[in-house]
């Protein structure tokens, strides 16, 4: 009885690390995403979701399911802003130490300002 005890103390432990973890990496995915979007031209060009979708490859993040949206808080102008929001549903087998049933979706969002001397939606007209 002390033995399953430990195990379930021990894989909710490794849980919470390891969704900690995952959630630092949605932050960092979608904080470069943003910051790519912020450099385009268009808020259609802007679309950021490539760039995320290869920062969640790049650090071994497997999503069953995987969104990624330029957020309805954007103010695409010189001197605004863009949010980029980011979705991601997991397994929860591969998050603990025993199989688990489940999903759980985590989120992240980052707003990045767009520079004041710039255009945007077009050619430069200097």
């Amino acid at each position: 009885m002390l033995l399953i005890g430990v195990v379930a103390f021990l894989n909710l432990l490794i849980l919470g690390g390891r969704i900690g973890a995952t959630t630092a990496d949605l932050k960092a995915a979608a904080r470069d995403s943003a910051r790519d979007a912020s450099n385009s031209q268009t808020l259609d060009a802007a679309g950021g979701q490539i760039a995320v979708k290869y920062e969640l490859e790049d650090r071994d993040i497997e999503c069953v399911k995987f969104w990624a949206k330029i957020g309805d808080d954007t103010n695409f102008v010189p001197g605004g802003w863009v949010e980029v929001e980011v979705y991601c549903q997991i397994d929860m087998s591969d998050l603990t130490l025993i199989p688990a049933p489940g999903t759980v979706t985590l989120s992240s969002s980052h707003v990045e300002p767009i520079d004041f001397y710039r255009s945007v939606g077009g050619s430069d007209s200097t």
